[in-house]
């Protein structure tokens, strides 16, 4: 009985591995072609700007106290432990002085501990940081890019803030036909919609979508907003970029955030 439905188990799995190659093989066409085999650093499409990715925010003084944390760590521990050591020594010596016991002195050991516990867990992990950041900061240049759908996903905000957020996105510095704004209104306003509508003269490359909500359906709020974004992408001219970028109603970003990858992307 064994065997057969060893057999079985074993045919199913190769009939599963032919037809997600036939899925494949027949979806292939539809999506982006990939970027993962250029070689976009020898090509001249990436520059190395520092050594560094963390140059302009993180002074040296800060990284040099950085790396002393174990040990700032390993101290702090050290002394919390000298302090309940000692609680629990002067509890003791009170006891046997006045020859009673002392119940909510230990209650409030007890307490003490169970509070410190989230803290020492947090102190042990960071006495293990001592691997060295070493992410060199980059940029791409020049016009063959990888393309870019930027997916703004918003819910009844003031429409002056989204204004601000949708025209920074828009003047990034990066190829204009080679990255497209999606605003994705939950709250399908009117407002909106015509504030868009507006800016789409100056940027062609923006586009505006609002979801249909059911009654009674689950519409799963921002993650549902965001895949509902995800499927729009497939029906705009050119069909799904290589990558995806998502930004929220009030996000701040640089001109550069999208040649230096600081967006949230996902391939």
């Amino acid at each position: 009985m064994v065997r057969p439905l060893v057999f079985c188990l074993v045919q199913n799995k190769h009939q599963a591995n032919e037809w997600e190659q036939r899925n494949y093989e027949a979806l292939g066409p539809l999506l982006p072609p990939s970027t993962s085999d250029r070689d976009w650093i020898n090509e001249g499409f990436i520059t190395e700007l520092n050594r560094r990715d963390d140059h302009d925010h993180l002074p040296a003084w800060k990284r040099y106290l950085y790396y002393i944390t174990p040990f700032l760590a390993a101290a702090t521990l050290g002394a919390y432990w000298l302090y309940l050591i000692l609680r629990v020594l002067f509890v003791l010596s009170a006891q046997r002085q006045y020859k009673a016991f002392f119940p909510m002195a230990w209650t409030f050991i007890a307490i003490e501990i169970l509070v410190a516990v989230p803290m020492f867990l947090h102190l042990f992990w960071a006495m293990f940081i001592w691997k060295r950041r070493r992410r060199p900061q980059l940029r791409l240049v020049g016009d063959d890019v990888p393309t870019v759908d930027v997916l703004i996903t918003c819910c009844n905000e003031d429409v002056d803030l989204l204004f601000d957020t949708i025209h920074a996105t828009c003047e990034v510095d990066y190829p204009r036909d080679r990255f497209r704004v999606l605003v994705l209104d939950d709250g399908n306003s009117t407002k909106l919609r015509n504030a868009v509508s507006m800016l789409q003269d100056t940027y062609p490359n923006l586009f505006y979508r609002s979801r249909k909500k059911f009654p009674g359906v689950p519409h799963h709020f921002k993650a549902g907003n965001l895949n509902f974004g995800v499927q729009e992408t497939k029906y705009l001219p050119g069909g799904q970029a290589h990558f995806l970028a998502a930004l929220d109603a009030d996000s701040k970003h640089h001109s550069f955030s999208i040649c230096d990858g600081n967006l949230t992307c996902f391939k």
